[in-house]
């Protein structure tokens, strides 16, 4: 039977027939006392409306119904059992959580069969605890309230459970006014209300916030410019893309830069209801190369990333939070991690698509908790790279699997202005999904049927492959276009050879 389930069950098996779900009087029954279980059943509820335009009624009761539609919380070992046999559908599971995924899963179905579904039975459970997705909001394009809750619908409904909103200045802080003036950031109120709409979804929002490297827009201010580890009047400079993806690092020797950072997150912490904290401190590219060149070469670059690192750390910690930062630059000097505070969640990224596996072997030989940060290749692109993220996504959530990591955060990044449309990355978004629940990545041929017709309702079962065609025949990368209008000087052989010949169309990294 041709049916396509993502991410794919642990266990399933099929059985011989069809279902055929009433088009009048279906009711969707809960069973026992739990009415905590009415949101999930409202979740199908609206989904049969939506696909198969019929009416169902949510009851409560003490008993299974032979007929219709059945969730019912109860021990199992696994994290849902789903049976449709002949005359009705049961859902189980120890949790609301469960039930929820349950219901996703039976959505699918009714998705491709409409209310004549076939007899099988499923039992399933997440290879990873967590399984995420992180999504820039702070390079140029700013989301919707609305299209952030439709991205949490879409992540709830293949079962991702983790999402981050990468912030530099995209947010009104009350404390910095004149930081986000003019640039249509999320209030405290939007994001208070995206919480708690993401918890009722199972989707943890955590609170991603840059904190050392990357502060273009606020070391950019008047106010604050003199907190630039670089020696520059960046207030008087011309606004460049370049410039904000490679330099802006505060200057750690002054007391004012992490004061100013303790102001962000007193005001930031309170929004969320999650217990981590992502504080970024990547790519601080220019620590050590300007006012404390001295220094560094005193102590060495390493030690003075890990001592303004340290401080921020325990900062979070004081509010009872477990703080998690991006990897790359403690992986230059990987024997100071065990000089780094205790209980952090270490991001291990990489974007190419054929990534070392040297990081998740150093970060597991020190025995720190890491998670797998692959990306969807949209950042400077107009359309995805799939295959190249399909590789890298792919890649690491092995890696993830070998090295026991907590789980797979898969990233959607806006270098260069986020041109790219959200949907683009929804491949990448999917597959991620699909990878970090099971316990295998799917096949290829496999994965791009099943979204084709589960989330693009194709019945041919070849949109996919399309999308793949239009993100190998792209030859100009935003990055590239925006360097050439303005005559940018591009440090690397990469972007001397773009300057020079035709554009290599991808990055391999953030910056």
């Amino acid at each position: 039977m041709n049916h396509f389930l993502l991410p794919t069950p642990n266990q399933i098996s099929q059985k011989t027939g069809f279902t055929v779900l009433p088009s009048q009087s279906l009711g969707i029954h809960i069973i026992g006392k739990k009415n905590d279980l009415f949101f999930s059943a409202q979740n199908l509820k609206n989904h049969l409306k939506k696909v198969a335009n019929i009416e169902t009624n949510i009851v409560s009761t003490f008993e299974e119904n032979k007929l219709g539609i059945n969730l019912k919380l109860e021990k199992t070992k696994e994290n849902y059992q789903l049976d449709i046999t002949k005359n009705a559908v049961n859902i189980k599971a120890s949790s609301t959580e469960g039930i929820f995924y349950g219901v996703q899963t039976l959505k699918q179905l009714i998705t491709q069969y409409g209310l004549k579904i076939p007899q099988l039975s499923i039992k399933d459970s997440p290879a990873f605890e967590l399984r995420g997705y992180y999504h820039d909001i702070t390079r140029s394009k700013v989301p919707t309230l609305d299209t952030l809750k439709e991205l949490v619908e879409r992540m709830s409904y293949y079962k991702l459970n983790h999402l981050q909103l990468y912030i530099e200045h995209t947010f009104a802080f009350q404390c910095l006014p004149e930081l986000w003036a003019g640039k249509d950031p999320l209030t405290a109120e939007e994001i208070l209300e995206l919480d708690e709409f993401a918890q009722k979804h199972f989707v943890e929002l955590v609170p991603s916030l840059s904190t050392f490297g990357h502060l273009y827009e606020l070391i950019r201010l008047p106010k604050y410019e003199h907190l630039n580890e670089l020696n520059i009047n960046a207030s008087e400079l011309p606004h460049s893309l370049k410039h904000r993806m490679a330099h802006y690092t505060l200057d750690v020797s002054q007391n004012e830069s992490f004061e100013v950072v303790q102001k962000m997150l007193k005001e930031f912490i309170p929004l969320f209801k999650s217990k981590q904290f992502n504080i970024c401190c990547d790519e601080t590219f220019d620590l050590g190369k300007g006012k404390n060149a001295k220094l560094a070469e005193k102590v060495g670059k390493g030690q003075l990333y890990v001592n303004f690192l340290t401080k921020i750390i325990k900062e979070v910690q004081k509010y009872d939070l477990q703080p998690m930062f991006w990897g790359d630059i403690i992986l230059h000097s990987p024997e100071l991690i065990k000089k780094l505070p205790k209980d952090l969640i270490y991001l291990n990224w990489c974007y190419n698509g054929n990534p070392s596996e040297e990081p998740s072997k150093a970060f597991a030989k020190n025995k720190v908790k890491q998670v797998l940060c692959p990306g969807v290749a949209g950042w400077n692109n107009f359309m995805n790279a799939i295959n190249i993220a399909s590789a890298n996504i792919t890649k690491m959530t092995d890696f993830a699997r070998k090295y026991r990591a907590l789980g797979i955060l898969n990233t959607d990044w806006g270098d260069y202005g986020h041109v790219n449309m959200l949907a683009n990355s929804f491949h990448g978004l999917i597959l991620g999904a699909a990878c970090s629940w099971s316990l295998k990545n799917p096949e290829p041929n496999y994965f791009d049927k099943a979204i084709s017709n589960i989330e693009w309702q194709d019945k041919s079962g070849k949109l996919a492959g399309y999308l793949r065609e239009i993100g190998d025949s792209l030859h100009y990368s935003i990055r590239s276009c925006y360097g050439w209008v303005n005559q940018c000087e591009w440090q690397t052989q990469v972007e001397t050879k773009i300057r020079e010949t035709s554009p290599v169309v991808y990055t391999k990294g953030k910056a």
